[in-house]
């Protein structure tokens, strides 16, 4: 440990003092860059100062530079919490930001201190709170102006330069020619590492896409010669590979588009699939018909065969291509709508892929897999029900906001079949939660292969069911099953409640989603930041778990970044809205204070103080000691579920990384934490786990 730095000599003192005047002379004159450059330079010398890191962090804030602007400014506090100016300057910062949730807070932070600072006379400590009272106001008007987001798909660049896959395979690459060994980076059960695989899959699949030509080419007995289509077959198996290998990879030009038809033309020509006419139960009986078909029965499906196919093929030869090609292409076409298309949704692509896939594996459950065909694999099937899960939730989202005369029935109705999607994938994991252990150290991939395949098609799709569970009881719990708290001395209407139950299993949910997601993918922090939401909204939660769910989705940027936008969880995402809402109102409260659940008032009914009083308390009561209910203890659900990953399914500890997560966590705010939890253990208060 190096030793602490001297104190700055007079010299030094009197040299940091000029520049910092340079400094000022250039803000004055909004050259921000030669004032940056000036308190720098005061700050090598004096590096104790907060008056020199708010000026600093002032022209960061001018020249745009947010994020070191905000650094600054904590550090100012830091130097001196008595000085109520640095958390002004914090608060402008996160104004800037559009944190104004959290700007609020520190402005609140900025009059206590203001108050209790002796030095101050009455007459100026007024003149400061006012002056602090108009910047809150302005940061109030600028909230009534932010409507609250619930994102139904994280957005993520698409380009060839800037996805998320190309970033990551660039870092590989580079690590490479430094000398790191291939497959050294990304770590294995990484986000990136699946990226990595996804993408060099997808790229690979691209170039044999591009190749995909027609040429004029004539026919023995006809005049006129015929186009005839020439590229690669298993072209679309190999993207609908990598797209369920992490979709974030997929992205078409205008060119790829068309090169995509004819892939599915030629694909066609030489598979003779059965297309959409048909429903799932007569295409496979269909196919069932097909397997004794004799070759010489069948009608020609084009004037001209180039290269060959297996429309000639008898038996499991001729039916397995055509099938996989009905199964990949129609998942490809959902791939289309839900990826590619904002104003479409692929959910009936997707639902047909899955019934197809369960109709096949009930019409031939003893049927070798490497005879009927990859498709029609369990885990296969888990990531297309994945993609429906995903696409049954932008429904719902996209109809709530655009079908204001969907009935409960009908909303309860998708969310349902949601949750039912979830609950498959759960039940499919427990039964199955590992690929075969014989091809754990098979070359050539060995164990970190066989770890791969996991972290992919096991691990991913889990906890993307944990998500689909937790929406549709959050739905179910804000949007149908709500409560009236009506005034049982007066009569008079009161506002409305979400219900308890639903909005527990869906805080329990995502904290589950979170927790079997990598600390390196973005869906982690959207996971926590809708726990945080559900937990808001339902009340009867720990302040202390609270604040750490919180600290712990704030700092999931650091583990996604550069390769997804830091910015890619928005500032009004709905579980920030409702942080900010807590925040707000517990500033100071004890780490073992209780929270009450957040209400809303029907539009034609005017906020009544009294009613509100009345009906709080017995609520949160009844959340917290009544029957089904309890407190909730979001920390603890995730570090079971970290434990869990390794003692119950042999994961290994640096593949789940939840000790890095967890000691990223502000160490003030753990220790918080397990006071209250050992405090609650030992008075047995009643706990909602899910």
């Amino acid at each position: 440990m190096a030793p602490p730095r001297p104190p700055p000599t007079e010299a030094q003192l009197q040299q940091s003092e000029e520049w910092k005047q340079k400094g000022n002379v250039a803000f004055r004159a909004k050259n921000y860059t030669e004032a940056f450059a000036s308190y720098t330079e005061a700050i090598a010398l004096n590096p104790l100062s907060q008056t020199l890191y708010s000026n600093r962090s002032a022209a960061l804030l001018s020249l745009g530079r947010l994020p070191l602007a905000l650094n600054d400014a904590k550090r100012c506090v830091e130097l001196d919490p008595k000085w109520a100016k640095g958390y002004r300057r914090k608060a402008s910062v996160l104004d800037a930001l559009k944190r104004y949730r959290e700007a609020l807070v520190v402005y609140e932070e900025a009059l206590e201190v203001t108050r209790s600072d002796a030095s101050l006379s009455e007459e100026t400590k007024k003149k400061e709170e006012v002056d602090v009272k108009k910047l809150m106001i302005a940061l109030n008007k600028k909230l009534s102006t932010v409507q609250t987001l619930h994102p139904d798909q994280l957005f993520v660049h698409r380009d060839q330069m800037n996805s998320p896959g190309a970033l990551v395979v660039r870092e590989a690459e580079r690590r490479m020619q430094a000398g790191e060994r291939m497959g050294a980076w990304p770590p294995v059960g990484s986000c990136f590492r699946r990226l990595w695989i996804a993408e060099m899959q997808f790229h690979n699949a691209n170039l044999h896409l591009q190749g995909f030509h027609t040429r004029e080419m004539p026919v023995p007995g006809m005049r006129e010669s015929v186009e005839v289509i020439f590229g690669r077959l298993q072209t679309l198996e190999e993207l609908t590979t990598a797209m369920i290998e992490d979709i974030r990879v997929g992205r078409f030009d205008m060119d790829g588009l068309e090169k995509l038809k004819l892939c599915f033309a030629l694909e066609q020509q030489r598979r003779n699939a059965i297309g959409p006419h048909l429903s799932p139960q007569e295409t496979i009986a269909e196919y069932a018909r097909r397997l004794s078909e004799s070759p010489s029965t069948r009608q020609p499906t084009h004037g001209i065969d180039v290269g060959g196919g297996s429309t000639q093929a008898i038996g499991w030869d001729y039916v397995r291509p055509a099938l996989q090609l009905s199964i990949r292409s129609c998942l490809m076409n959902g791939f289309m709508k839900t990826v590619f298309d904002a104003q479409k949704i692929g959910h009936e692509e997707f639902r047909r892929c899955v019934e197809l896939i369960e109709l096949a594996r009930a019409q031939w459950p003893d049927v070798d897999g490497s005879i009927r065909g990859r498709t029609l694999e369990e885990t296969f099937l888990r990531q297309v029900r994945v993609h429906l899960g995903e696409s049954l939730l932008m429904r719902y989202l996209r109809e709530h906001v655009n079908n204001p005369n969907l009935t409960a029935k009908d909303r309860g109705k998708l969310l349902d079949e949601l949750i039912a999607v979830g609950e498959w994938i759960v039940n499919s994991f427990e039964n199955n939660p590992h690929p075969p252990e014989e091809e754990q150290y098979a070359p050539p991939a060995g164990e970190s292969g066989w770890w791969g395949v996991y972290y992919t098609h096991y691990s991913a799709p889990l906890a993307k069911a944990y998500s689909f569970i937790a929406f549709g009881n959050l739905r179910h719990g804000v949007d149908i099953d709500t409560i009236p708290l009506d005034s049982t001395e007066t009569g008079k209407r009161g506002p409305i409640a979400s219900s308890p139950s639903r909005l527990a299993i869906a805080t329990i949910n995502y904290a589950k989603a979170a927790a079997w997601m990598p600390p390196d993918d973005p869906e982690r922090a959207n996971f926590l930041w809708y726990a945080i939401f559900s937990m808001v909204q339902r009340g009867g939660y720990y302040l202390a778990d609270f604040e750490v769910i919180r600290d712990m989705a704030q700092k999931c940027p650091a583990f996604f970044t550069p390769y997804f936008p830091a910015d890619i969880i928005k500032e009004n995402h709905c579980g920030k809205h409702a942080a900010g809402e807590v925040i707000g109102t517990a500033v100071g409260g004890a780490r073992d204070m209780i929270c009450s659940p957040m209400v809303h008032w029907p539009d034609d009914v005017e906020t009544d103080m009294d009613t509100l009083q009345e009906v709080m308390g017995p609520w949160t009561r009844e959340i917290v000691h009544g029957e089904g209910g309890g407190l909730l203890a979001v920390t603890e659900v995730i570090r079971e579920v970290w434990k869990e990953r390794v003692e119950r399914w042999e994961e290994k500890e640096e593949y789940v990384r939840a000790v890095e997560v967890w000691e990223d966590v502000e160490s003030e705010l753990r220790e918080n934490w397990k006071a209250v939890w050992k405090e609650n253990q030992e008075e047995g208060h009643q706990i909602f786990m899910g």
